[in-house]
């Protein structure tokens, strides 16, 4: 595991194993998680007052308190992930009220299809394994992109 901290998001990247258990759940900051090798997801998630399960794709946006429901379709597996967890302070100045996420804007959120997006990700994830010069302020950047862009 990976892990890098910075002012506006706490990276990592991580084995997550998913045991064909449901969970739920409400989380006090935002998390947008993203498989680097692109997988078949073995899940289905449920977000707000959306009432159908969506599959899960490779890019899945989990808004600040919005209440979640997953649903595992799949045997027991480790799939691993970079998880980008924003600071509540940034997402509270860049984040609509509740009221705002629509069953419309939850609907894409367990599939995000963004290739801006998905060549940022690429870039936060080897500045992550391959540090350079100044590295922490380049990944605050690229971190402030993604939080702009979920929200756009």
């Amino acid at each position: 595991m990976l892990q890098q901290a910075t002012s506006v998001a706490t990276l990592e990247i991580a084995d997550l194993e998913f045991d064909g258990i449901k969970f739920t759940g409400t989380q006090s900051w935002s998390i947008l998680r993203w498989p680097p090798v692109t997988h078949q997801s073995s899940f289905r998630r449920r977000l707000g007052t959306v009432q159908e399960y969506s599959s899960v794709g490779n890019l899945m946006f989990l808004p600040a308190n919005i209440h979640f429901n997953t649903r595992p379709s799949a045997p027991s597996r480790f799939q691993r992930n970079m998880l980008c967890h924003f600071d509540a302070l940034l997402d509270a100045q860049v984040s609509e009220h509740l009221s705002d996420w629509t069953k419309e804007r939850l609907a894409i959120c367990p599939n995000i299809r963004c290739d801006r997006i998905d060549f940022t990700l690429h870039r936060i994830k080897r500045e992550l394994i391959d540090p350079g010069f100044a590295s922490v302020r380049l990944l605050e950047g690229l971190l402030l992109s993604l939080a702009q862009s979920h929200h756009d």
